[in-house]
Parts: structure tokens; sequence; C-alpha cells
């Protein structure tokens, strides 16, 4: 499960109660907050450099999340 949010997400606080509560369920959370970037950055990662660096790191954290499950069975 992943989370990415610029600082001024409309639903930060009730975010953060949701990641915590599956964090105490076991489940493995990523977490990302950007606290320069509106919500709805991702749509200017092309014009900002902010942007698409937030936007990459997001995207490698999924991918080493990904690789680190590859090897596991389904449920």
């Amino acid at each position: 499960m992943g989370s990415l949010r610029g600082r001024s997400q409309p639903v930060r606080d009730d975010a953060r109660l949701f990641l915590e509560r599956l964090r105490a369920k076991g489940v493995r959370v990523l977490f990302f907050e950007e606290p320069t970037l509106p919500h709805g950055f991702w749509k200017y990662a092309a014009l900002a450099d902010t942007a698409a660096n937030a936007a990459a790191s997001m995207c490698e954290a999924f991918h080493s999340l990904l690789d680190s499950t590859a090897d596991r069975p389904a449920p």
C-alpha cells in the first residue's frame, strides 16, 4: 500500500489515520509527504523538477516493494 501526497492534500488527516490503521493490522505501508507541493502535483512532473523528483522517488519505492514481494506466494 502506498500514499504519496502534497502537503495541501484535502484529506491529509484522514489519510494519516488510515495509514496508521493499516500499519496496526500489519500492512506494509509506504508513505510520502511532499510539504512543498500542492494536491495533484503529479500533473506538474513534466514542468517542475520538484514534482518530477517526488514522482520518481515514489515510483522507485513502489518498484522496490513489488520486487520484494515477487517471490512470495499469493494468499
